[in-house]
């Protein structure tokens, strides 16, 4: 497990990435992701059973796409692990019939549902469609590289606050 800290005064938020893999075959495949998010020693699971979430930011290279709409519809479904998607830093749509080399990257901000697994942890498991793009012919080389980099958490809260936090204070970002 991967641990990123966040410190803060007065204690730590910890978010431990239990497993993130690219998972399945060929040009469609799903981003795994498993984390704990663990406040800070005084909160309590008893001071707040509120719903709580997190959004992460993800950047997802020229070589793969999310497709929104796959998402939205999963959303919809209510599909296990399916996180909830909006578009960071661009406008538009993300043209997912081009190629590699005329896209662009592109910003996600994927906002999870976290569930109470302890009394001051927090879970997550995320699912996200990831499709690679059709690269341009190479010789000399049979497969090309499609790295998805670490997300940064953005924020964490629950209905009434985050427990172990006060109003209105701010956590930092972490790579996840």
């Amino acid at each position: 497990a991967k641990t990123m800290p966040a410190e803060r005064a007065g204690g730590a938020v910890r978010v431990r990435v239990l497993r993130r893999e690219l998972a399945g075959e060929g040009l469609h495949r799903a981003l795994d992701t498993d984390l704990v998010v663990t406040l800070p020693a005084s909160a309590s699971r008893e001071a707040s059973e509120a719903p709580c979430a997190l959004i992460l930011q993800q950047r997802i290279p020229h070589t793969a796409y999310v497709d929104l709409d796959e998402v939205a519809e999963q959303v919809r479904l209510e599909a296990p692990g399916t996180p909830e998607v909006a578009r960071l830093g661009f406008s538009g749509s993300i043209d997912v019939e081009r190629p590699a080399e005329a896209s662009k990257a592109h910003e996600l901000a994927v906002i999870a549902k976290l569930r109470w697994i302890g009394p001051s942890e927090l879970a997550a498991n995320l699912t996200l469609p990831v499709h690679l793009r059709y690269q341009r012919a190479a010789s000399g080389s049979a497969f090309a590289v499609a790295e998805i980099p670490a997300a940064r958490l953005l924020a964490l809260g629950c209905r009434g606050g985050v427990p172990g936090l006060g109003p209105g204070e701010a956590l930092p970002t972490a790579s996840v």
